[in-house]
């Protein structure tokens, strides 16, 4: 911890969204695992796969968030995709997403999506900038993640 009063303060936010969050945890999951495919975050990607697929997430919709075989999503689980997307290109939530969103979020929600990916990201530039290495025994990104835009 080589900026140990910097990481003290940013703990309980990033353990606020992770564990006391609003979103539903299968929502979080397709963030955080959305944003690790985009930013190429195989730590990331292999510390919530588990948390993804206890959250409910199938094999096949975790390996679809990495560009693998299509899945079909629900309209809520396409937006939130979309919106991690979104977010990621072009730093805005488009208005057709967010009317998706908003048809099935409340407001505390609504706000807590774009800082959940806002901190996964930059939790993923640490990571990645850091090259900390994935644990034993899990896995990183699929090859289908490395072929993503």
């Amino acid at each position: 911890m080589w900026n140990p009063g910097l990481l003290r303060r940013w703990f309980p936010y990033a353990g606020r969204l992770l564990a006391r969050g609003k979103l539903p945890v299968r929502i979080r999951e397709i963030c955080i695992l959305r944003v690790a495919v985009g930013q190429l975050s195989d730590y990331e990607w292999s510390q919530h796969v588990p948390i993804g697929l206890a959250a409910g997430l199938s094999e096949a919709e975790i390996q679809a968030l990495a560009g693998g075989e299509e899945v079909e999503w629900s309209p809520l689980d396409a937006s939130v995709i979309a919106a991690v997307d979104q977010l990621r290109t072009a730093g805005r939530i488009a208005d057709d997403t967010w009317a998706v969103l908003r048809a099935n979020f409340d407001e505390p929600q609504l706000v807590e999506l774009p800082l959940l990916v806002g901190a996964y990201t930059g939790l993923a530039y640490f990571l990645n900038s850091l090259q900390v290495q994935v644990e034993p025994g899990l896995s990183g990104l699929p090859d289908s993640a490395h072929a993503q835009p």
